[in-house]
């Protein structure tokens, strides 16, 4: 009797410790939209088209889209130049018009998609790390920067910060601004900038991921959402480039292989709780709490 009464608070225990555990974990489960900031602003259209203005690219290695967006065309046996291209002037394979705002190209199979919609947090679409894909993603430059950042590539990594380089602070409602901020500094070199996209903090440094690597560390408070982009219009980087994609993708890795870490930890913890729990009251589960350490993998699958 005590252990039929038993096992639904305990069952109930532990889903109350698993909610808990995950409740600031937004991209362990499918993300909805109640994380999508309050200044998000920029239609399709107006990523797509830059009316009035030239367009530049972020760029973000191994980094896929969420797998239930249908894609505006799909272009196969073309380079990645050619994908750019196809984004960058609106219009397929076969001259017809579409709106393009990021593209997906996986060099292993020459395959390239194009999408009208945009990640966060200019767009609504969410991220997620995927190996061998990268994401180029459109947005527009302000009239008032040179024609030669035109179809420059920025090389982006969310959730990583430069420390100890700041130089100054600025409020802007977009991404695509705070790039304009760094473009526009007069008074210093500004090589990066990082942006905390929930305040609206956009801050600009003297140095670059690949001036101080050293200096190139995920946040410390684990809630703050930040992208950070190396400046590809200043002479500071320009020539570096080529160095800077291939860091970059090797940090999203070391970036997306954290988080992974950190998930796997809490459910293990999670269950290992919640076995040791009913290993008092069922024989059954007693071997479970006992070997789980060895098999902990096999509760990583949620």
């Amino acid at each position: 009797m005590i252990k039929n009464f038993l096992l639904p608070f305990l069952f109930l225990l532990f889903l109350f410790l698993l909610n808990f555990t995950f409740a600031d974990d937004k991209n362990l489960f499918q993300t909805k939209n109640e994380n999508k900031p309050s200044n998000y602003s920029k239609s399709p259209v107006e990523v797509a088209l830059c009316e009035g203005s030239a367009s530049a690219f972020f760029v973000s290695d191994n980094i896929n889209i969420q797998e239930n967006i249908k894609p505006s065309s799909i272009i196969r046996g073309i380079n990645e130049q050619q994908c750019i291209e196809f984004c960058k002037n609106n219009r397929d394979q076969n001259g017809r018009t579409l709106l393009c705002s990021l593209l997906i190209y996986r060099s292993e199979v020459q395959e390239c998609r194009l999408y009208r919609h945009t990640t966060f947090p200019d767009g609504e679409l969410f991220r997620q790390s995927l190996e061998g894909y990268r994401l180029i993603e459109k947005f527009c430059l302000s009239e008032d920067v040179s024609m030669e950042c035109a179809n420059k590539q920025f090389i982006r990594v969310d959730n990583y910060i430069l420390r100890g380089y700041a130089q100054s602070t600025t409020t802007v409602p977009t991404l695509a601004e705070c790039v304009s901020e760094c473009m526009k500094e007069k008074e210093f070199n500004c090589l990066s900038a990082m942006y905390f996209y929930e305040e609206g903090e956009c801050i600009t440094n003297t140095e670059s991921a690949i001036t101080a690597p050293d200096d190139f560390q995920p946040p410390e408070e684990d809630d703050q959402k930040v992208v950070f982009f190396h400046n590809a219009c200043s002479k500071g980087n320009d020539h570096q480039l080529e160095l800077a994609q291939s860091q970059d993708s090797a940090i999203t890795s070391t970036s997306a292989l954290i988080q992974q870490d950190e998930t796997t930890t809490k459910v293990f913890n999670i269950y290992f709780f919640f076995f040791s729990l009913l290993s008092n009251y069922f024989p059954l589960f007693l071997f479970f709490s006992n070997n789980i350490i060895y098999y902990n993998n096999f509760f990583t699958f949620i």
